[in-house]
């Protein structure tokens, strides 16, 4: 069994995440609610978020 790259992770983490946002354009898209979806703490979370899209989580 071979470990996955980190970013084969964050990839699945954060397209698991954009799927959440799609399917909850009505719900609760904070921070918080969306970093407990990829099981990151809220600030890793929003910095990386800005990183792997391209735009802050508020922006997109």
């Amino acid at each position: 069994m071979s470990a996955r790259s980190p970013s084969s992770a964050y990839t699945q983490r954060f397209g698991a995440v954009l799927a959440y946002i799609d399917a909850h354009l009505d719900g609760d898209l904070s921070v918080s609610a969306l970093s407990q979806v990829a099981s990151f703490s809220p600030f890793h979370f929003h910095r990386q978020f800005g990183a792997f899209v391209g735009v802050p989580v508020s922006r997109y």
